[in-house]
């Protein structure tokens, strides 16, 4: 079994050397599965490819052997990339026998230790660690978050905020990786449903407008009542009353019942005058006069 802390690959295998590592033909290399962290071509990788390119891979990737009769990439995807870009047909592998959990704690570790994490990448990789921890270590929930809180220097808090982004549809995420949608606001609609949350993307994506934590706490009041629709959110993102909320009277239609040399403000005082004896006729008590 892994030793928690897991430290790095020396501890678990022992140091690597040539005589160690076999080259695999890519084509019979798989990623992991459920990878929950992002390949991407971007100014870092096409370094990383020209290194590989001039120098090979200087560190194994890591593989097991899968079902299928491939192997399956635990530590090394960004590597496997490179090797595709530069043109080259095998990498440079080190082939162990890992159980999935203990391959799971171990690609993810592998990868936390990148200079840069989207939060939906922390948000799986948590997730799918502290499964398999709890799997290895036949404990509670309590137990193992506070392993996972320790390893990876997060507090059990912060952990669970961003496993609860695995609850957000996939575009709402990408807002969470871009910036634009902040963590705890995202934490909060993640409570919304699919289809509500939908129905929020489809707003937010054409008016650029994204809500605060208060506007979140909003949104996912009226989700509770099932009263969340364009017009609530629209109300609560602009921060102004659904239409069916308001009542408007043109000046140009009131005046016909007024004087005609009545201004728009008397009008305005004899309707409420109205209103408000309206209100006691009827037995309503108001507390203050609408302003």
């Amino acid at each position: 079994m892994v030793d928690f802390p897991l430290k790095s690959f020396d501890k678990m295998f022992g140091t690597t050397s040539d005589d160690d590592t076999i080259e695999i033909p890519l084509s019979d290399i798989v990623p992991f599965r459920d990878h929950p962290f992002k390949i991407i071509d971007d100014d870092d990788m096409n370094e990383l490819a020209e290194s590989v390119k001039l120098n090979g891979v200087i560190n194994p990737a890591i593989v097991r052997e899968s079902s299928d009769g491939k192997y399956e990439l635990i530590s090394g995807h960004r590597r496997k990339r490179a090797c595709e870009i530069a043109g080259l047909k095998t990498l440079r592998c080190r082939l162990v026998d890992l159980t999935d959990d203990e391959a799971t704690v171990y690609m993810v570790d592998s990868n936390l230790q990148r200079t840069t994490i989207l939060p939906s990448e922390k948000a799986f990789s948590y997730k799918m660690r502290l499964e398999a921890i709890k799997r290895i270590k036949e404990s509670g929930q309590g137990k193992s978050s506070a392993i996972l809180a320790n390893e990876v220097g997060e507090s059990r808090e912060q952990i669970r905020r961003y496993i609860r982004l695995t609850a957000l549809i996939e575009p709402l995420r990408d807002y969470v990786d871009g910036g634009t949608l902040k963590l705890r606001a995202a934490v909060i609609l993640s409570y919304l449903n699919h289809d509500q949350q939908e129905l929020l993307y489809d707003y937010i994506s054409y008016e650029e407008i994204f809500p605060t934590e208060k506007q979140s706490e909003e949104l996912r009041g009226l989700a509770g009542i099932n009263n969340l629709n364009r017009e609530t959110i629209v109300a609560v993102l602009k921060n102004k009353p659904p239409k069916n909320e308001q009542i408007k009277i043109s000046f140009e239609t009131a005046k016909q019942y007024f004087p005609r040399n009545y201004t728009a403000e008397q009008i305005r005082d004899e309707i409420l005058q109205y209103l408000k004896r309206r209100a006691k006729v009827s037995g309503i008590n108001t507390e203050s006069e609408p302003k």
